[in-house]
């Protein structure tokens, strides 16, 4: 069978490229279509012929899913399957006519039989980690985590390297070395997914180094490659798999990369291997500069003083820091989002990241969103597309506060405009702040990422054109 993943971002997903390569090795194909709206996608289904249209969708970014798979269905008729985040957390999304499966947890077994039983003329239905209108989700019918990572196909790069110089000539290539988290931030949805998979196997799993080393050579042979970015949520916590991948990867790979690390797992020794192994940036999540809100709210047991020593550490070791913050936290005060502008400066971020907190419905912290008496009317946590744009949490100062987001790199990165910057973000000149922050960010980007200007005005071309387009169709 023919299967058509489609998606409105000009970049690689992991999980797509997990999914094709599941495909083709059980005997499917599979092509991916890139665009901003239905008339992006005519002529590739209609020279594709797919049996089956895909979508891998997190919160927010599925209205625009739903609303292509709608004229999809209009148009041709063809089944449709909606995977990833947001159809696993809220399996209600099935309610919408135009989705006629959901796959829930990890695909790859569950793709393939959906594929298989649909070719033969079955209706998809029976299918463990698939649900529809009339088979509503179960968790009886989960079936277990793979717990042997390496037995899995490795990912189609076919998919997008063969067809999309842009994606192709990128020298930025993303991969993962596990999957799993061991933590429970309460913004995320990390504590479901533990209660999804209770039972039914460990949550935190790592393919061998072997199976790394060997999926990122072969990369290097056939693509361009100057960075390698590992996505996986805990990278460094498993302190014996860290020592022998990065030994091999030292020796055998030779390639800068970057990776995620939560500050209670960088040590000397983690920051030693790391420098050594060629580690060029790596991200850690600050969240809030108030130790408060980050235990209690946010529940990321975290102190400053382990922030602070970790990012000492790193920088020791000549490794640049991008951190990931957060603004906009119900009941937080203007003083407490400057403490987030101060620790940032405090450690010399090397790039600072912030977003407006958006309380994904059915996380723990849009649970207590909903009882706050300080959210006033925000308190039904609607979807936004984008955390970068304002919040759903109406409470004193929150103007201010996204003014001080729109801001925030500038003012980690210059410390003496900070004064300057507190007058400013009384004013409203949103219009003002919004264009310095998407310049902000796109350098930031450009940065952190080794880009040249021409690669990063043209992935700000293709993304910021997509980006428009599908708020105007929201909002119409």
């Amino acid at each position: 069978m023919n299967v058509l993943f489609l998606q409105n971002f000009w970049h690689e997903h992991l999980g797509t490229m997990c999914l094709s390569g599941a495909l083709k090795a059980a005997g499917h194909t599979a092509s991916v279509g890139i665009g901003s709206s239905f008339e992006d996608f005519k002529e590739r289904i209609g020279l594709f012929r797919p049996g089956l249209i895909a979508f891998s969708s997190t919160s927010g970014e599925h209205l625009w899913a739903i609303e292509v798979a709608r004229q999809i269905k209009k148009d041709h008729g063809i089944p449709v399957v909606m995977g990833g985040p947001h159809p696993t957390y809220m399996p209600d999304v099935i309610e919408e006519e135009s989705i006629d499966f959901i796959c829930v947890g990890e695909g790859e077994e569950a793709m393939v039989e959906l594929a298989s039983d649909l070719e033969k003329g079955g209706s998809g239905e029976g299918v463990r980690n698939i649900f529809t209108r009339s088979q509503r989700f179960d968790r009886a019918l989960i079936r277990p985590l793979v717990q042997d990572l390496d037995a899995l196909p490795m990912p189609d790069r076919s998919l997008y390297y063969d067809e999309y110089p842009f994606i192709h000539d990128n020298p930025v290539k993303h991969f993962m070395a596990g999957r799993g988290c061991v933590f429970d931030c309460s913004f995320c949805y990390n504590h479901q997914w533990k209660e999804l998979y209770e039972g039914k196997g460990r949550v935190l799993r790592y393919h061998s180094p072997s199976y790394c080393i060997e999926e990122i050579l072969r990369v290097k042979e056939r693509y361009p490659l100057g960075l390698v970015v590992f996505e996986d949520d805990t990278f460094t916590a498993n302190k014996k798999w860290l020592a022998e991948f990065l030994t091999e990867y030292r020796s055998r790979v030779k390639v800068p990369f970057a990776c995620n690390v939560f500050a209670t797992t960088v040590t000397e020794e983690t920051a030693r291997l790391l420098a050594e192994a060629g580690c060029y940036r790596v991200n850690m999540g600050v969240e809030s500069g108030n130790e408060r809100l980050r235990k209690e709210l946010l529940n990321k047991n975290v102190s400053d003083e382990s922030i602070i020593r970790a990012a000492r550490l790193l920088r020791e070791r000549k490794i640049r820091l991008l951190t990931n913050n957060m603004l906009g936290l119900p009941g937080e005060t203007l003083k407490e989002a400057y403490s987030t502008v101060e620790l940032n400066i405090r450690i010399k971020t090397d790039y600072p990241w912030c977003s407006i907190l958006q309380p994904y419905p059915k996380t723990r912290i849009a649970e207590y969103v909903k009882k706050c008496p300080q959210s006033g009317d925000g308190q039904d946590c609607q979807f936004k597309g984008t955390f970068f744009e304002a919040s759903v949490i109406d409470q004193p100062d929150m103007d201010k506060i996204i003014n001080l987001q729109k801001l925030f790199y500038l003012t980690v990165k210059a410390p003496f405009l900070f004064p300057l910057v507190k007058v400013l973000i009384r004013l409203p000149l949103r219009w003002l702040y919004h264009g310095i922050f998407l310049v902000t960010f796109a350098y930031r980007y450009m940065r952190c990422h080794k880009m040249t200007l021409w690669q990063m005005t043209v992935f700000s071309f293709r993304n910021k054109r997509l980006y428009g387009r599908s708020r105007s169709a929201r909002k119409s």
